[in-house]
């Protein structure tokens, strides 16, 4: 703990929490040794991945920069540490409608629980559907909420629905160093793969209705038998 705290590696109350954890198991000196480095190892990246950004404010608003988008901020977000949750709307929807969906869906209620921030972004100017530059100025989105308010970095997501889904898979891979997890309903997704960013790991969660003819199980298969063939898990 003396070593940890000279090198500025773990606050003193942290130390302490973690002396009481250890002097609560049963391990070994040297297995307390190495889990107690795991430990400040674990709350060094912790610190390291939070954005500190301040000047933000809780509620919803509209942007208008980097594209057109939508957000809530819940009042608990503003305590730090906030996640971050991207969406992009189907083809022939709006920010507006999708922005209110998924807030009525249950949405608003999980985002205060767990100090989510929600925002929807906007398709490019005269687009019918997302296209790279979004998934870049996704990436700026998160760039700038990131200096508005206290976000951990670790916990950057973004979901879609059927074509925002296959963009927000390909905005979390473009974008693999800032984003951990993409969630995909409803999409045909094999045309715009790409691979993560070297060094870095993403999750997909890929959901497809049975009933859907277009967006089923079939295409759910097609979709993980490319990523097998990648080399993907």
């Amino acid at each position: 703990i003396e070593r940890a705290l000279k090198g500025g590696k773990i606050h003193p109350e942290e130390a302490l929490a973690v002396l009481r954890y250890q002097l609560s198991t049963d391990l070994e000196t040297d297995e307390l040794v190495d889990e107690y480095e795991r430990l400040v190892k674990e709350e060094t990246l912790r610190r390291a991945s939070r954005s500190w950004g301040v000047g933000g404010k809780p509620g919803e608003y509209e942007l208008k920069e980097p594209m057109d988008a939508k957000v809530f901020v819940p009042e608990s977000a503003m305590e730090g540490e906030a996640r971050l949750l991207l969406g992009f709307h189907g083809m022939g929807d709006s920010v507006d409608n999708f922005f209110s969906g998924v807030l009525q869906g249950g949405w608003r209620e999980l985002c205060k629980e767990h100090r989510i921030i929600f925002a929807v972004v906007g398709m490019s100017e005269g687009a019918q559907r997302y296209n790279k530059t979004d998934a870049d100025n996704a990436a700026k989105l998160v760039a700038k909420l990131k200096q508005q308010y206290d976000v951990d970095g670790s916990r950057v997501y973004a979901i879609g629905f059927s074509n925002g889904a296959k963009w927000s898979n390909y905005t979390v891979l473009a974008h693999s160093d800032i984003f951990a997890a993409s969630v995909a309903a409803s999409l045909a997704w094999y045309d715009n793969y790409i691979p993560p960013k070297s060094g870095y790991k993403v999750a997909v969660l890929y959901r497809g209705d049975p009933e859907d003819p277009n967006f089923g199980p079939g295409r759910a298969y097609k979709a993980h038998e490319m990523l097998k063939e990648k080399g993907h898990d």
